[in-house]
């Protein structure tokens, strides 16, 4: 009897540590895709900012922290001490389309 106690332990020891393997493959194959989503995203991220300049460095990188549009054109027409208009200009002209990219 102990051959068969021990044959049937170590059967579902073997089915368990398959089906562990199994499941860590998937994540595994989960962790990749994610890596080479956020990969991507910070290439396109990098390729936008070496487009930008000055203001327009600033107002992209308070926008894609997670401040609203508006809530980032006022405040970096208050640290430059520029006009709100000016900064929304320059967000319409060079960063719209940009960030309009990124969130696709």
């Amino acid at each position: 009897m102990v051959a068969i106690d021990n044959y049937t332990d170590t059967k579902k020891e073997y089915d368990i540590a398959t089906k562990r393997l199994q499941y860590l493959e998937e994540q595994i194959k989960i962790q990749e895709k994610t890596v080479n989503d956020l990969e991507k995203t910070l290439k396109e991220i990098e390729d936008i900012l070496k487009d930008l300049t000055g203001i327009e460095v600033a107002l992209f990188k308070e926008i894609i922290k997670g401040t609203s549009i508006s809530k980032s054109v006022e405040t970096i027409a208050e640290y430059y001490d520029k006009d709100v208009r000016t900064i929304w200009r320059i967000y319409n002209k060079k960063i719209r389309s940009r960030i309009k990219k990124l969130r696709n």
